[in-house]
């Protein structure tokens, strides 16, 4: 009779499992709709905390606190929007109206080198293989050239997420302490200490990096859009805004944010795209030279090995979002591991003593 409760029982929790994933992926994509005004906000709220937990030291409301730091931020958006918002409209309809004539100037580019090499002596299987690797290239190019204005109105469309997205900040900012008890009443007594010890690591590892990382990427995305002005490149907002938004990649964020530039400035001639690869060499020997030391004092201490790995896993998993939250999600895994080695360690240590004092 007991065995075929706990048959039933058991039955009944992989039936239930299996209808939960089954729910979450048919309202899946009211759930993403959820998750993006959600995942930002909490992002809000964790990058403003350490000046309203300044202003709170000081003796201001943590209330009073919040409406001033939001008061300066809203200033300092508005600010940057009346200079910014105007040339990146303006750069989009461009690039929207000239998209038609980019992929033709591509395609003509391509058909120019495959005349030349044509009417070399090469052996026929030789051409046969470069011309297959010409068109992958071109379908490359062209697919660069939508991906980049799909995503940039990808970030527009979401406008009723970015409206909720600061309302939210807020309310969690306000309640924070209570969000924080609640959570570690979900726990039982005897492990919220450690529960505590583990958030408050995670915290410490992750803060400075986070918080340095986004300053890092606004002087990176401010010093190319210069850049890129100076030397005459179109849309020098818009690259210099993916480029800042890519340097948070260790690594592949520098490729990947000159790619867009490289393949504009080809357009305009070789020796521009000479010019905006001079641009980003420059601003990357800045940024790792003289930015990153001054604002990057604590880093998450993971090996460059594990860094590469996991920035491959989470491409792999989840592209672009993947790669920009595998190095934060390894850090913690790496916090976690650290606290559970810890205390088998200690348990068996433990254990050990015990054993010493039976004999």
């Amino acid at each position: 009779m007991f065995k075929n409760r706990k048959k039933i029982v058991l039955g009944l929790i992989i039936f239930l499992s299996i209808a939960a994933f089954y729910f979450l992926y048919i309202v899946r994509e009211a759930l993403l709709a959820v998750f993006y005004p959600l995942f930002f906000s909490i992002l809000i709220a964790y990058l403003l905390n350490p000046l309203i937990v300044i202003l709170e030291n000081k003796g201001i409301e943590r209330v009073c606190g919040i409406i001033i730091v939001y008061a300066a931020l809203i200033l300092v958006l508005t600010v940057l929007g009346i200079y910014i918002v105007p040339l990146m409209v303006s750069e989009l309809n461009n690039l929207i109206e000239m998209l038609p004539f980019y992929t033709k100037k591509v395609q003509s580019i391509i058909f120019y080198f495959r005349k030349n090499y044509a009417t070399t002596g090469l052996p026929e299987s030789i051409k046969t293989v470069l011309d297959e690797n010409i068109i992958n290239m071109e379908n490359v190019l062209l697919n660069i050239l939508e991906n980049i204005l799909n995503k940039i109105m990808g970030v527009f469309s979401h406008f009723l997420s970015l409206i909720i997205t600061p309302v939210l900040g807020f309310y969690i900012l306000k309640d924070l302490h209570q969000i924080k008890e609640s959570m570690v009443k979900i726990f039982p007594q005897k492990y919220r200490s450690k529960i505590l010890n583990i958030v408050m690591d995670i915290d410490k590892t992750l803060g400075h990096y986070i918080r340095g990382q986004i300053i890092v990427s606004f002087m990176v995305a401010l010093l190319i859009t210069i850049g890129l002005y100076i030397i005459g490149i179109k849309y020098a907002v818009i690259i210099g805004l993916v480029a800042g938004i890519a340097n948070i990649i260790p690594y592949f964020g520098p490729i990947i944010g000159a790619i867009p530039a490289v393949i504009f400035a080809a357009l305009k001639g070789p020796m521009s795209a000479l010019w905006a690869l001079i641009v980003f060499v420059v601003v990357q020997q800045i940024e790792s030279s003289i930015i990153s030391p001054k604002i990057m004092q604590e880093t998450v201490g993971i090996h460059p090995i594990i860094v590469i790995l996991s920035l491959i896993f989470g491409g792999q998993l989840m592209g672009f979002w993947g790669m920009l939250l595998a190095i934060p999600v390894t850090a913690i895994i790496k916090v976690l591991l650290k606290h559970i080695i810890s205390h088998i360690l200690s348990v068996k240590l433990l254990s050990n003593i015990e054993d010493e004092k039976k004999q």
